[in-house]
């Protein structure tokens, strides 16, 4: 069997911007598939790419929570665009970026599987 695991994604608390963490995440996974597609068929069969939770958890949900496939951080995402975002802290920035980042990327890659006929099989594992 013939697979690609696609583990990285930005994490150090001294990345505090959309483009050091989730476009670079985002473009890391999709760069990957991409050159999946263009050279690894027809010998390639998986392709799994590591997730996180954090990419799923909302931390607004009340508790106890069941969380599956269908559940998206939205707020992490939101929050990093949103208006009050440059003014929080480095710290409280990394701890929003990260799982926006994850959250971003596991879309995108489940966004460009739906836009292609592949013959290898994708899995995100959180």
């Amino acid at each position: 069997t013939t697979s690609i695991i696609h583990t990285a994604s930005p994490l150090s608390y001294s990345l505090t911007t959309w483009s050091t963490t989730v476009s670079i995440a985002t473009s890391g996974a999709l760069s990957i598939l991409n050159s999946a597609l263009n050279h690894a068929r027809p010998q390639l069969q998986s392709f799994v790419l590591t997730s996180s939770f954090a990419a799923c958890n909302d931390p607004s949900a009340a508790l106890p929570k069941t969380f599956t496939e269908n559940d998206w951080n939205e707020w992490a995402e939101a929050k990093a665009q949103s208006a009050d975002f440059e003014s929080m802290d480095d710290l409280a920035k990394a701890k929003v970026l990260y799982p926006a980042s994850k959250t971003a990327a596991e879309k995108a890659v489940w966004k460009w599987k739906d836009e292609r006929r592949v013959s290898f099989s994708q899995a995100v594992s959180s």
